[in-house]
């Protein structure tokens, strides 16, 4: 157990994950982010949006995450909830899960990753598709450069629910939690840490 306060980033303006709050931290290969509660319909986000990463900075979205992953690496995919698919310079694609903070080999090649990500095990899997098309339905659509983020992230037993979910600016989220879980990585699942955190404020809408 580790009761010892660390320091995190983001805005102190926004967020319910407040200063000084313990927090138990989930059994990382468990976590989910919990389903808004709503009947599912038989549609599928469009597979190409999960590609239109052209406009992201790969090296802005890793500076910190380096501590896990340090190699050069091109950015080829993403879900809604910022978790990253990206292809090293042998052309293996790894999947940065941002939600437990995993990085972890996803194919041998691009075009086998493409091929599974059209399977449903792969897009609920990897893409969290039932998840998106929930939260869709409650209004959280984010933009190319925006995702859904929570304010308490899903990392903690407390969070990853629809009452704290919030469209975030994509590189600020996966900045927070990248520094969020480089500090908690040596804690056991389930263990309980004393954070100062505020996570970055909810995104600007979109001027038409």
């Amino acid at each position: 157990m580790d009761d010892g306060i660390r320091d995190g980033p983001g805005n102190a303006e926004t967020g319910q994950l407040e200063n000084d709050t313990k927090r138990h931290v989930r059994e990382r290969e468990l976590t989910r982010r919990q389903l808004p509660s709503c009947t599912m319909d038989a549609v599928q986000v469009p597979m190409e949006k999960w590609f239109q990463v052209g406009g992201l900075d790969t090296e802005r979205l890793l500076s910190e995450w380096r501590w896990l992953c340090p190699s050069r690496m091109l950015l080829i995919a993403r879900n809604v909830f910022g978790e990253l698919f990206l292809r090293d310079e042998v052309g293996a694609v790894f999947w940065l899960n941002t939600t437990i903070g995993k990085f972890n080999k996803a194919s041998g090649t691009e075009a086998e990753f493409r091929e599974m990500a059209e399977t449903s095990e792969k897009r609920k899997e990897w893409f969290a598709e039932p998840e998106a098309l929930s939260y869709g339905k409650r209004g959280l659509n984010p933009g190319l450069s925006q995702c859904i983020g929570f304010s308490v992230p899903a990392v903690f037993a407390e969070g990853g629910t629809p009452e704290t979910a919030y469209v975030a600016d994509l590189l600020e989220y996966v900045s927070f939690l990248g520094d969020l879980h480089r500090q908690i990585t040596d804690l056991p699942d389930g263990g309980k840490v004393q954070l100062r955190v505020n996570p970055p404020k909810p995104a600007l809408p979109k001027r038409p």
